[in-house]
């Protein structure tokens, strides 16, 4: 017994088990104790992550940057109860060192999602050199923000519309693409007579039409509501949501949340979005803030027809008018 208790004193705790699909080699941050931990050494108290969230985080950035191999990745495995914005904090300076790409998972779990290196889905199209760009259809970036008050987690849903670009290959969704970069085309394109028929409404709109809408599952929410440390239901409520909402794979999407919002309420969104083959979502690095009233449920936009439609009415007014700005 006395050996085993040296022995157990001599070589320290037993490593993290490594996640499936975590390659070895990758830097491991996490919390141990008061201590934010890179790999095996302390870079400094955790509860500095949550003091001055709009300024870099020097300490972790500067240790990555003096890492060997920091573009092998980051392994980020902080607690599930820790916050967004603690979290938030730490990969703003992952990504800024450049120890990219990252793995998120909860410290004890087998589970991390990644590879993710939170580049935008689509193409930037600013400018049309070599003349008209040919708008084949309507695209989609969706955007999930998490709230928190002291009682409860929710969360939002929006898409934006933005047009898919044709040419050799599959169709890419544009981004910053500039109104007169689209080539002539009208509402027929997009075939499906119900959707013709939204395009022309949109087209004789008098009034702009949004290029952005709420979205949500059958009952006006994308999630269910959650009290603290009760996220387990969200991966399978968010897959029937986007399934009604026809979005899959080919959505460009971001994720963000509130600095309150429980870390493992954010793991458990990715764990819904990679069951439905949205495997690298876009991580909101921003401080989106915190106190928000939570939301009554009544998203309009809660099957695949009413997205489609509201689509075509945007893609009508556009081509009425110009394209987007």
């Amino acid at each position: 017994m006395i050996a085993l208790l040296l022995a157990a004193c001599s070589f320290g705790p037993a490593p993290e088990p490594r996640p499936e699909g975590v390659p070895a080699g990758v830097a491991f941050l996490r919390y141990s104790g008061n201590d934010l931990m890179l790999d095996d050494e302390a870079i400094a108290p955790w509860t500095q992550l949550r003091e001055e969230p709009d300024l870099p985080f020097e300490p972790l950035e500067k240790a990555l940057e003096h890492r060997l191999a920091k573009e092998a990745g980051t392994w980020v495995a902080l607690p599930g109860n820790s916050t967004w914005g603690e979290a938030r904090r730490a990969l703003q300076a992952v990504f800024q060192a450049g120890a990219t790409p990252v793995w998120l998972g909860a410290l004890g779990t087998k589970k991390a999602f990644g590879p993710l290196d939170n580049a935008p889905g689509g193409r930037a199209v600013p400018s049309c050199p070599e003349g008209p760009v040919p708008v084949v259809g309507v695209g989609r970036r969706m955007t999930i923000e998490l709230h928190a008050d002291d009682k409860q987690t929710w969360a939002d849903a929006s898409v934006r519309f933005k047009p898919l670009v044709g040419g050799s290959g599959q169709p890419v969704l544009a981004e910053l693409m500039d109104r007169r970069c689209w080539a002539e085309t009208t509402c027929a394109a997009l075939e499906v007579p119900d959707e013709v028929a939204a395009c022309e409404e949109g087209a004789a709109s008098p009034d702009p039409v949004t290029d952005r809408v709420e979205v949500a599952g059958e009952h006006g929410c994308v999630v269910p509501f959650a009290k603290a440390h009760d996220h387990g239901s969200w991966p399978g409520e968010l897959g029937k949501s986007l399934g009604r909402l026809g979005i899959g794979a080919e959505t460009s999407t971001m994720v963000m949340g509130d600095e309150t919002v429980e870390y493992e309420a954010v793991l458990a969104m990715l764990e819904g979005l990679a069951d439905e083959g949205i495997a690298k979502p876009q991580l909101g690095l921003l401080r989106m803030g915190s106190g928000d009233t939570a939301d009554p449920c009544d998203a309009p936009i809660r099957d695949e027809k009413a997205l489609k439609l509201a689509a075509a009415r945007w893609f009508g007014y556009q081509l009425a008018h110009g394209g987007p700005e």
